[in-house]
Order: structure tokens, then sequence, then C-alpha cells
């Protein structure tokens, strides 16, 4: 797993345990497991494949951005990210 991969599973478990996020994803589960692969495929390959009700799998872009509060490549990590969709007014 890459570093910014690493980051943004670490922001997203502590921020579970502290309940900003599902507390589910905070610890091992199948849940989280589910979750974290969805995130990997997106932020490694700009897009998000859900399940749209229909039984037919949909592909959904999500520009993601990573912030480093310095120069990113000081050697500090990341310290934020941030995934972007579109919601559907339907």
């Amino acid at each position: 797993m890459s570093d910014t991969l690493r980051c943004c599973e670490t922001l997203i478990r502590q921020g579970a345990a502290d309940g900003s996020f599902d507390r589910d994803l905070a610890r091992d589960s199948a849940a989280a497991e589910d979750f974290f692969a969805k995130l990997k495929r997106a932020l490694v390959t700009g897009y998000f494949v859900e399940d749209v009700g229909t039984g037919k799998l949909a592909t959904v872009a999500v520009p993601g951005y990573v912030f480093w509060a310095d120069d990113r490549n000081s050697g500090m990590p990341p310290v934020g990210f941030g995934l972007f969709r579109s919601i559907d007014g339907d």
C-alpha cells in the first residue's frame, strides 16, 4: 500500500474511533475491508464503482486530492484528503 493510501486509512480509522466516521471503520471487519478496497480503487483509478440499485454496476468519477501542509517531498506525511463525486438530483 502506498504511503498516501496508508495515511488516508489511518486518518479514517482514527476519525472513526473518535466518532467522526462510522465506528465500524475503526476496527478490522468485512465492512471496513470493503470500504478501504473501494477507497483504494477510487484513489488509484479516479473512479468509484457502485451498485445503483438496479443490480448493475455504475462507474462514477471521483476526483481526489491529498493535502500536504509542506512540500510534498519534505518527508512529512500528508495531513488530509478529499474525494468528490456528483450527486444526482433524482
